[in-house]
């Protein structure tokens, strides 16, 4: 009986770490193509192909703000998908549609079919991390999530760099951006066709141990009333979540960081029509941000469970207060700043802005409510996030048009102030701190 156990365990360990390898693949590379494809706005703007009309700021920022809205609505709809229907059917769709989207994209020829193909991807890639965390969930013990979940977003943010360095230097080549596009839907494509290869749908489905129980590893189809009356539970977890004042509070502040982040989308046609850059070299230093954010969560992710409680809010504030620093130097110097001192600024922004956008969020998601419901909470204020995001990208980029670069900074240092104030009375939330603090 032990060697069979042991045969099953075995066997168990073999599917998890090929549904491990078709995830991380899955979501990096979907992620990273996100990213490229955003990193090109700055040479599709000069594109002289589209019809009616120019592809200028005005035109980038309603399509940045229809493809978070899409976003927000992917959101809202993924975490309930994937209990309704399966969380491998939703990944392969993200993965799928997305793919298609992609190439759809380098082939539009007008601004509004554009911005259609640009919202069905957005609104599927969305789905593709609720999707992943169902799979998770479904595939690892509990002891493992904190691990697994730092492995993917390092990955992630890794990814993202790799391909906005590819991109740069693919532009700088004078390759067409439509041709890049095109390569990125393709590695889309083959990561797609590897995770139909990897990834499975759960454990039991394939008869294997159950992995998310530690006794009783025998008794596979214990507690199999798990998903009953999974629609009511849903609903009444919704309604208490709206009662609470903590949750509303953190919904507020996850927008104000999620706006904060939009810089990011904007970064390579800031340092492109303000800065006089050459496209790929714009796109190449706007990595600096993302370097800046990894660098963030190495140290935020090894530094957050090691502080005491007090220590854990005066370190998120004075983070919060660097960040709302960067901003207004830029805001007020941006005219007489060399290009070395925004590099500089950068760096620092994306480093604090990477410990104050995931830290606090993610334990907050997992603390507050519990295993049960986290799914639940995480696209309730995510989808909240981008719904913000997507009213600053708009009028961020009339900003931008009507009274310049600096007006949308000036955007930001505001949003940064507001966040800065939420951010000081939930600091000290006991939902904020792990077991360690």
């Amino acid at each position: 009986m032990e060697s069979d156990i042991n045969v099953k365990k075995s066997k168990l360990r073999l599917y998890q770490r090929r549904v491990l390898y078709g995830l991380v693949s899955g979501i990096v590379t979907i992620q990273s193509a996100r990213q490229g494809v955003e990193s090109l706005l700055p040479a599709a703007s000069e594109d002289k192909k589209f019809d009616g009309g120019k592809f200028d700021q005005i035109e980038i920022g309603k399509l940045l703000a229809w493809g978070n809205f899409s976003y927000f609505l992917g959101k809202c709809l993924a975490g309930y998908g994937v209990d309704k229907l399966s969380g491998r059917l939703i990944f392969l769709l993200s993965l799928g549609i997305s793919s298609l989207f992609t190439i759809f994209i380098g082939i539009s020829t007008s601004i509004p079919t554009l911005t259609i193909c640009w919202c069905i991807n957005k609104l599927f890639i969305s789905s593709n991390w609720p999707s992943v965390a169902k799979l998770l969930s479904s595939w690892f013990s509990s002891e493992r999530y904190g691990g697994l979940n730092g492995m993917i977003a390092f990955s992630v943010r890794i990814g993202c760099l790799i391909s906005s360095l590819l991109v740069a230097e693919l532009l700088r080549r004078r390759i067409y951006w439509r041709n890049i596009d095109f390569i990125i839907g393709l590695i889309l494509v083959m990561a797609f066709s590897l995770g139909c290869l990897l990834v499975k749908g759960i454990p039991k489905q394939l008869g294997l141990l159950d992995p998310t129980k530690k006794n009783d590893i025998n008794d596979i189809n214990k507690d199999r009333d798990d998903n009953e009356n999974l629609e009511n539970e849903i609903e009444w977890s919704l309604a208490v979540m709206a009662k609470d004042r903590t949750i509303w509070l953190m919904s507020l502040y996850v927008a104000g960081t999620t706006i904060l982040m939009e810089l990011q989308s904007f970064l390579p046609l800031f340092l492109h029509l303000y800065m006089k850059m050459e496209v790929g070299f714009a796109v190449y230093v706007s990595t600096i941000f993302q370097i800046g954010m990894i660098c963030g969560v190495m140290l935020g992710t090894f530094l957050y469970d090691k502080l005491t409680k007090r220590s854990v809010t005066i370190f998120l504030n004075s983070c919060m207060f660097i960040c709302t620093s960067c901003l207004v130097l830029i805001w007020r110097l941006l005219p007489v700043l060399a290009k070395s001192h925004i590099i500089i600024i950068l760096f620092v922004y994306g480093f604090v802005l990477a410990i104050i956008y995931h830290l606090p969020t993610g334990v907050f998601m997992m603390v507050h409510v519990g295993e049960r419901y986290c799914g639940t909470l995480t696209a309730i204020l995510e989808a909240f996030g981008y719904l913000f995001a997507m009213l600053f990208d708009y009028y961020g980029a009339i900003a931008i048009k009507a009274f310049g670069w600096s007006a949308f900074y000036g955007l930001l240092v505001l949003a940064s102030m507001i966040t800065s104030l939420l951010l000081f009375p939930l600091s000290s939330h006991q939902s904020l701190m792990t077991a360690k603090n």
